[in-house]
């Protein structure tokens, strides 16, 4: 018996157990009664501290289009105007996954947003890794007001042009949100 194939078939007997533990509701489309009231846009501000010492703060503006999979579960794309160190600007483009365990009108989430930027003459390339925790406050029937509380983690492909060092960067951030969904 080839040991490859014994592995790999746990391994997918593993992934689907986890799957079914981690989402138990179960996974059905279109909960409302229109495909358009699944669709939301987030607008959103961000503000980031650094953690150690060799970390600055920033900021960042975030804009999502996100669709509700069902009552707990969402997910989108979407693109961030970054200042972090206030020297590294980026515009990554990034994937979210929201899940919400209670279904009310005042719904805590978990969330992670993994992206990447493209470097340009204004902005550096770099990934984007950020999970972190939200709260939803719906004010009406389509529009919420939401607290984020996050970490951050971005790699930056830093380089000077005048000299032509170039360097990766590690920053490591907690940040601090608020923003719209409408």
């Amino acid at each position: 018996m080839r040991y490859d194939i014994v592995i790999k078939k746990n391994f997918c007997s593993f992934i689907t157990i986890f799957f079914m533990l981690i989402f138990p509701t179960g996974i059905k489309g279109q909960d409302k009664e229109r495909i358009t009231d699944n669709i939301h846009a987030y607008l959103g501000y961000n503000h980031v501290f650094g953690v150690s010492a060799y970390t600055e703060g920033g900021f960042y503006f975030n804009f999502a289009g996100i669709y509700d999979v069902n009552r707990r579960l969402s997910a989108g794309a979407g693109i961030n105007a970054e200042k972090i160190k206030f020297r590294h600007s980026a515009f990554p483009v990034y994937g979210t996954v929201r899940y919400s365990p209670l279904n009310n009108h005042l719904e805590p989430y978990v969330f992670a947003n993994i992206g990447y930027a493209v470097g340009s003459d204004i902005s550096n390339p770099g990934i984007l890794f950020i999970p972190g925790i939200g709260y939803k406050v719906m004010l009406r029937k389509h529009f919420e007001f939401n607290f984020t509380l996050n970490y951050s983690l971005r790699g930056y492909n830093y380089s000077k042009k005048t000299d032509g060092f170039k360097s990766n960067e590690y920053d490591h951030s907690i940040g601090l949100g608020a923003g719209f969904i409408f």
